[in-house]
């Protein structure tokens, strides 16, 4: 039986860390936050969720052992888990973003005339499949959860055939998460909005491109203001029986997560944040919603 990987398909700053330890208090779920392992800068000084440096982590130590059994060359100094080519042109192929049905067409095509794509593909895929596998078994989940959010790194692990692929496609209001990439970027609201149209029109092609595989449609604000009740019908969604939600708490336990700053925060309550109606002026809130609002419509948000 293939094992089962839940992927959080979402934009940065959408609520996923918070889902994702949500989901990670279920003893079924083993999750590491992002396997794709994005953005860790110096590893010498990386903390992992547990408060550990990540070097020193015997989660790690141990997921490290494990993958080398099993002839993968692990190393938190570098997960290699992107899914990406050996050069340029392989790069370019491969990570690209989701596109139409006749851009990603063509992505198949060429993958299909380059053997070294083919086996660059393979060989990543793999590795990322025996990771995950090892972090399952390292922490007792039967079900791995990986938060990267990426679009096309979902659209190769759903074509692989490793797993059994469950979506969660996480969305949230486009003007809060506008805001966020405003602040943490320091861009303007121009930039900002255009980024946040891009990457979420990359995600409703890929929503369009799975619509007929296992997908749970989710806000961050149904997240927020109904905890318990999501969860339940998520980890039934998912196959596992409910249990108890830690809706004050729920950094208590023994997670090893990387990724968003969040992972270390003191902060263990869900709250649903709504500062962008303060932080926003009112010619910012006019801009997005001339430019972006159609496609924060299409997405439930009025």
């Amino acid at each position: 039986m293939k094992p089962t990987l839940v992927y959080i398909l979402a934009t940065s700053y959408s609520g996923s860390t918070l889902l994702t330890y949500l989901l990670a208090n279920h003893s079924g779920v083993a999750t590491v936050g992002e396997l794709k392992a994005p953005n860790m800068g110096d590893v010498s000084v990386y903390r992992c969720s547990c408060g550990e440096l990540i070097r020193e982590c015997g989660f790690w130590q141990t997921v490290t052992e494990k993958c080398r059994a099993q002839g993968i060359d692990f190393s938190v100094d570098d997960f290699d888990t992107i899914v990406d080519g050996h050069d340029a042109f392989g790069k370019k192929v491969l990570r690209a973003k989701v596109r139409n049905p006749a851009f990603e067409r063509l992505r198949d095509l060429t993958i299909a005339l380059y053997p070294g794509l083919r086996k660059r593909l393979r060989s990543k895929l793999h590795r990322n499949f025996v990771l995950s596998n090892v972090i399952c078994d390292t922490a007792g989940g039967s079900v791995f959860v990986d938060g990267t959010k990426d679009a096309t790194r979902l659209r190769y692990f759903i074509d692989s055939g490793l797993w059994n692929v469950k979506t969660i496609y996480l969305t949230r209001d486009g003007r809060a998460v506008t805001n966020s990439i405003k602040k943490h970027l320091n861009i303007d609201i121009e930039a900002a909005t255009a980024r946040w149209m891009n990457t979420t029109q990359q995600l409703e092609h890929m929503r369009e491109r799975i619509n007929a595989e296992p997908v749970f449609d989710l806000k961050y604000e149904t997240l927020c203001e109904s905890p318990s009740e999501t969860l339940n019908q998520l980890w039934q969604w998912i196959g596992l029986q409910p249990e108890a939600v830690q809706e004050k708490n729920f950094k208590s336990g023994d997670f090893h997560l990387l990724g968003n700053s969040m992972r270390l925060s003191s902060v263990g309550e869900i709250r649903k944040d709504t500062s962008w109606r303060q932080k926003l002026a009112q010619d910012e809130i006019d801009h997005f919603n001339t430019h972006a609002g159609e496609l924060n419509a299409h997405l439930g948000y009025l």
